[in-house]
């Protein structure tokens, strides 16, 4: 889960931060995982050119999802991303992730149970 402002950091439920800065530290803004991100959005491995360079995948985000990722509600897609980055990750000889593939997920397994009732409090508000 990125937390992007100290907003965030205060109405976080219990735990999550604690849970966020054992896994990688504080997370910040400018370290946003694209990668994670795109599978907000969707289930399938990308195909764009050049998906080795992190500029291409920031553009092809904002091409692919409409204004972009919105801090303000996307986060709230969480699981979703968490299935789709878990059901493409893949890692090479040396147990690193290979393009398209994130780890995130991991740190998102241990904060969802966290804030899983407050999330789809939230989401059913946005649907309403």
């Amino acid at each position: 889960m990125i937390i992007p402002s100290r907003q965030y950091e205060k109405e976080a439920p219990s735990g999550v931060i604690q849970k966020a800065e054992e896994f990688v530290g504080k997370i910040d803004l400018k370290d946003i995982d694209e990668v994670w991100l795109y599978y907000h959005f969707s289930h399938e491995v990308p195909d764009f050119d050049d998906l080795e360079i992190s500029s291409n995948w920031k553009t092809h985000l904002g091409i692919s999802v409409s204004g972009g990722f919105d801090t303000r509600k996307h986060p709230l897609l969480i699981e979703t991303a968490l299935i789709n980055s878990k059901s493409n990750h893949s890692v090479d000889k040396i147990n690193e992730p290979l393009v398209c593939s994130t780890e995130v997920f991991l740190l998102a397994e241990s904060i969802l149970p966290l804030v899983k009732k407050k999330l789809l409090r939230r989401l059913h508000a946005l649907e309403a």
